[in-house]
């Protein structure tokens, strides 16, 4: 429950910083923001297990058979779908700075609309699969292949922006807007491995318990040994 109150905490922090200086903000601003969204949500399905856990201590039922697995397939989903489209936007900043100050706003809506399309879409498969339509491991070899796969394209596209801001380095370019953007891009980087490392405890997890039903079995089986 701490670590809820600190996440929704935090982003609520960081979106209120962001919508106070509405006049000044940058067209990354917008992505951000929604990634803090994204996170936003990723503390309350936290919060969400934290209930239902304690709930389930004292009555041993869980209040919710399927609405805190379904806040977090939304939250999880959204936050690394956010850190790839954060990874891209710097991406088109960094290669193509031009056409990134040129390029509308709408656009980014645009983006950031259907990025949140994708989340809500694989939850109503969740929620499909739960029921029994689909076959379990079908769509979660879908859903930790896709998430494996964004996390790819993440680390893959940093590395080709830090190559990138060092070999701008070697140019000697020095104007206050490229050492502005390389600034922030190191920033949100550094952010965004991290986001993406923290994640990869979770994907194993799901990885083990949706391919080998056995092995936690046979753990709990040593245990008992």
């Amino acid at each position: 429950m701490l670590e809820s109150i600190t996440i929704v905490f935090a982003n609520s922090i960081t979106i209120y910083i962001f919508l106070s200086q509405r006049k000044t903000l940058r067209h990354t601003s917008y992505v951000v923001i929604s990634l803090a969204l994204a996170d936003l949500s990723v503390g309350l399905s936290a919060g969400c297990f934290g209930v239902e856990n304690l709930v389930f201590s004292y009555t041993g039922e869980k209040p919710t058979a399927i609405g805190c697995l379904t806040v977090d397939f939304i939250s999880e989903c959204a936050s690394i779908v956010f850190l790839v489209v954060l990874s891209l936007e710097r991406m088109h900043a960094v290669f193509w700075p031009l056409r990134h100050r040129i390029t509308k706003t709408r656009s980014y809506i645009y983006v950031i609309w259907a990025a949140w399309l994708f989340p809500f879409t694989f939850t109503v498969i969740f929620i499909i699969t739960y029921i029994g339509i689909i076959n379990r491991k079908i769509s979660m070899s879908l859903f930790i292949f896709l998430k494996a796969a964004f996390s790819l394209i993440v680390c893959i596209v940093y590395c080709r922006i830090w190559f990138r801001v060092k070999h701008l380095r070697k140019q000697s370019i020095r104007k206050h807007r490229h050492i502005a953007n390389s600034n922030l891009t190191k920033t949100l980087l550094v952010a965004s491995l991290l986001s993406v490392a923290a994640w990869l405890p979770a994907s194993a997890t799901l990885l083990v318990s949706v391919l080998c039903k056995n092995c936690l079995l046979l753990n709990n089986s040593s245990r008992v040994v």
